[in-house]
């Protein structure tokens, strides 16, 4: 379990030093041509990359603490405690993009009376870094919402009797 706790206390710092140091390279304005627009958007992936991770890491200490507690830890946890934070991360970076693409919806009033997009300053951003978060967090279930999404938007059906194939 040790080799657990330490990657897990690892991944977090690294996560939390990558999460500051982007928020800090961020605009914290609206304005786009402070960064450049592309680069704004790359390193608001990152951010929300990073987010999703931290949710991981979390998730991984509940765990790690609700174990130790009942003494029931085996080795076959290993693999879900040391892929979570990659998995959290893509998670966080998957809503963040469900977000931009209209599948999800957030209404930040700043979003709708501006020409550039909610998610270029710092107060913005902060809505979807929240999801984003609470995405990695619980990414084992929201992996699982997304495969009923697709599930429900690319099933087969025959189109004689209407069941799926």
């Amino acid at each position: 379990m040790k080799p657990v706790i330490y990657y897990s206390v690892a991944m977090t710092l690294i996560d939390v030093v990558a999460f500051v140091a982007l928020n800090a390279m961020l605009p914290t304005s609206q304005d786009p041509q402070t960064l450049g627009g592309e680069t704004t958007f790359v390193y608001t992936m990152g951010l929300m990359f990073c987010a999703g991770a931290l949710g991981g890491c979390l998730y991984n200490f509940r765990g790690l603490t609700k174990h130790s507690q009942l003494g029931d830890y085996r080795e076959e946890y290993n693999l879900s405690y040391y892929l979570r934070p990659l998995s959290a991360g893509i998670s966080g970076l998957m809503v963040f993009f469900l977000l931009l693409g209209g599948a999800l919806t957030l209404n930040v009033g700043s979003q709708f009376q501006s020409e550039h997009p909610a998610w270029q300053s710092l107060i913005g951003r902060m809505p979807y870094v929240a999801l984003s978060l609470l995405a990695g967090y619980g990414s084992q279930e929201f992996m699982m919402k997304l495969k009923d999404l697709a599930e429900t938007l690319f099933a087969l059906r025959n189109k004689d009797s209407g069941e799926k194939r």
